[in-house]
């Protein structure tokens, strides 16, 4: 959203959109706009979460279209993300590789770091991830509230949802940050 609106430049005279991505339609709130480098605040409506499981002592869910595996770890900051991700990204084959959360919780703040599976390497912000960390939390009981804070390497970023009654999360929605990270020229 932040791109289309800031560097192409193709959302004009409103601050909502709507838009296909690879998983479906989405809707976004631009609420905060500002010039390219500089980033700008989004708010994002995720996909419907229907299912989150436990397979192999491992709770995974998929947000989106990319199955998400979350362990609380103690001393994130020190974790090696990396090197544990890989044991256990591929240990369910049903899965085809998953995206690996670890989240340390400290005053009420979830703290996050995320191997992405395609990146193959930590990531300094997953959405999807992120939406993961809240509703599996949620879902084990940690997490009492209907919003969630999250701190990772690349920003501060909101989850707040609903559970209906038949157990699906819905009306997610991921506010946070859209900071430009890298810029590249194909020749």
């Amino acid at each position: 959203v932040h791109f289309a609106n800031n560097i192409l430049k193709i959302i004009k005279n409103t601050k909502k959109v709507k838009f296909m991505a690879v998983d479906g339609e989405h809707e976004a709130e631009i609420l905060e706009s500002l010039p390219a480098q500089a980033g700008g605040l989004i708010k994002l409506k995720m996909q419907d979460v229907k299912d989150v499981g436990e397979k192999n002592g491992m709770t995974f869910l998929y947000s989106g279209t990319t199955p998400h595996h979350m362990q609380f770890v103690v001393n994130l900051e020190n974790f090696p993300v990396c090197i544990e991700a890989r044991k256990v990204r591929d240990k369910d084959g049903d899965l085809k590789g998953i995206n690996v959360n670890y989240v340390e919780i400290k005053e009420g703040i979830y703290n996050v770091r995320t191997y992405e599976r395609g990146v193959e390497d930590e990531t300094w912000a997953c959405g999807t991830g992120a939406t993961s960390v809240a509703i599996a939390s949620h879902h084990l009981g940690i997490l009492k509230e209907n919003i969630c804070h999250i701190k990772m390497p690349g920003g501060n970023l909101t989850i707040e949802f609903k559970k209906a009654k038949n157990g699906t999360y819905q009306n997610i929605w991921l506010t946070g940050p859209a900071v430009c990270v890298f810029e590249g020229e194909i020749k």
